[in-house]
């Protein structure tokens, strides 16, 4: 038989022994007091925020993220009978979240974890109608509390950069200006970028 038939099974030999060997040379204690950087994205964006990690021992770890957004929409299209004005509006955000992992395997290569968090946004909206001669100016915020469960795995490429991917189920109670809302969310895919140092 030709060599490339038995490529598939060379190279699942090689990746099975790097990473019996990784595991083999790592201390007795892979995580603990360690501090990283994280990148989350979401959406093909870093709509996930910006944050850290500290491994409080081998299996648990502490994650705060911070997120931030803001937009602005402009309506230049000409006033009509039907719609005497322009319609203008922009909002920023702040959130911060908190929550605790807990790992399953002992191992710096490829580690499975799950984990709850709390989190708090706030945001502060403004609308504007402008008529030919006048300005209509509204403004109001929202306050939402809610939490997060997630599921994830964390993959080692060395022993500063790791990549997760993960996936969570999310509740929220917003704070309206005339109205309060409770939210389950829809599953949500993200992937964490860590930069141990």
């Amino acid at each position: 038989m030709k060599l490339r038939n038995y490529a598939p099974f060379i190279s699942l030999l090689i990746f099975n022994q790097s990473v019996f060997s990784q595991q083999e040379s790592y201390p007795d204690t892979l995580f603990s007091g360690l501090k990283a950087l994280t990148f989350t994205f979401s959406n093909f964006s870093l709509g996930g925020g910006l944050g850290g990690k500290y491994w409080l021992d081998d299996s648990r770890v502490l994650r705060l993220t911070l997120t931030g957004s803001f937009r602005k929409d402009t309506d230049e299209s000409p006033p009509t009978t039907s719609f005497p004005y322009n319609y203008n509006s922009s909002s920023s955000q702040f959130g911060i979240s908190i929550g605790i992992a807990q790992r399953f395997l002992r191992t710096r290569v490829v580690v499975p974890y799950a984990g709850i968090a709390a989190q708090v946004e706030k945001s502060w909206n403004k609308v504007e109608r402008v008529y030919a001669n006048r300005t209509e100016t509204e403004r109001y915020s929202t306050t939402a509390i809610g939490g997060n469960g997630f599921l994830g795995v964390e993959y080692w490429f060395d022993n500063h950069i790791s990549l997760s991917g993960e996936q969570s189920v999310s509740l929220k109670y917003s704070m309206l200006r005339d109205s309060k809302v409770f939210q389950i969310g829809n599953s949500t895919s993200s992937l964490l970028l860590s930069v141990y140092f």
